[in-house]
């Protein structure tokens, strides 16, 4: 099946997408378009992806293939499944490559992507992994017959030929003649022009300590919260005893005091720290460290990490977890 749209500040079709029937539902196989650097400041939310697959709760972005920023069309048939940070974070492989075609005007004219699929089988469902991410498990990779498993990316200008074949011809041929001039196309695409190829054979490591972070960020605030328990019921303890003399405050307690004939030393009252002072105390902290890195029974906040990783992990980040965007 062909999809055809154009970019945000065009009237003319620009972006053509090939699609393919994976799990019953239709998805990007190929994109082709013509590149046009657009501004993209005004556009809302991205549409859901043609093949159905959900990404709420998930690892995974609504990515375009084409990006809009290069004239990509704003369309389900455009969208994917991709990696969140992989895809939008700048330090991403797939952002990186979008800034850099975006960066070529002279040799990027002309935006060529071709996606593969597994072929399973699966042993998980969507829904048992997503069942298994939003139960903690963050870090593990997503299988399934509708996320792309390979991107490839070619980068042609406008009077780009191999043959009979050119590109121009591509774009004014007609819907029918564009699907069976497809795979003759991508054939003799050249591989100088190839910018880029990935295999996702595992979560993307730039996801995958995108994650640790939070899970780092989910515990430490729930041990503060228990922290500030602990704290609040020493001090509601310390108030129901003077602490010039040792005995109980009137009413706070029945029991008759233990006689001391000296005077008990004044005890400083406990003092809950906020949560800022609690994270800038190394003896804390590293208590927690020492938490994490147990081995005999490990918190929840490092399921799924690598040993390496664990024995890596020490107080910058475990603080810069706390302020991950």
């Amino acid at each position: 099946m062909l999809v055809k749209g154009s970019g945000l500040t065009q009237t003319a079709d620009n972006c053509f997408v090939h699609t393919q029937a994976i799990a019953g539902q239709e998805t990007a196989r190929a994109v082709i378009g013509v590149i046009h650097r657009q501004d993209t400041g005004n556009r809302g939310n991205p549409p859901q992806c043609l093949s159905s697959f959900g990404t709420a709760g998930t690892p995974f972005a609504l990515g375009h293939v084409m990006a809009l920023e290069l004239g990509g069309a704003d369309i389900s048939a455009n969208i994917v499944p991709q990696y969140g940070q992989w895809q939008g974070n700048q330090l991403g492989a797939w952002r990186q490559m979008e800034i850099a075609v975006g960066n070529d005007p002279f040799n990027a004219q002309v935006f060529v992507a071709l996606l593969d699929y597994g072929a399973g089988p699966f042993v998980e469902t969507w829904q048992t992994q997503f069942n298994r991410f939003a139960g903690g498990e963050k870090l593990f990779h997503w299988q399934e017959a509708r996320i792309p498993t390979r991107f490839r990316v070619w980068t042609l200008r406008h009077d780009w030929s191999a043959g009979t074949i050119r590109i121009a011809d591509y774009f004014t041929a007609a819907d029918h003649v564009k699907e069976a001039g497809l795979d003759p196309l991508l054939g003799v695409l050249p591989p100088t022009r190839l910018v880029f190829d990935e295999v996702i054979g595992a979560m993307p490591g730039i996801d995958r300590q995108y994650w640790r972070k939070q899970m780092l960020n989910g515990w430490l605030r729930q041990r503060y919260a228990e922290y500030q328990i602990r704290t609040n019921q020493k001090i509601q303890a310390s108030q129901a005893t003077n602490p010039r003399t040792g005995r109980p405050v009137r009413g706070a307690a029945t029991a008759r005091p233990h006689v001391n004939l000296k005077a008990p030393r004044p005890t400083k009252a406990p003092v809950t720290l906020s949560f800022a002072k609690w994270l800038s105390d190394d003896g804390k902290m590293n208590s927690q460290l020492t938490a994490l890195k147990s081995t005999v029974s490990a918190p929840p906040a490092v399921t799924g990490w690598t040993q390496l990783e664990v024995n890596g992990l020490d107080l910058s980040e475990l603080r810069a977890a706390v302020f991950q965007a």
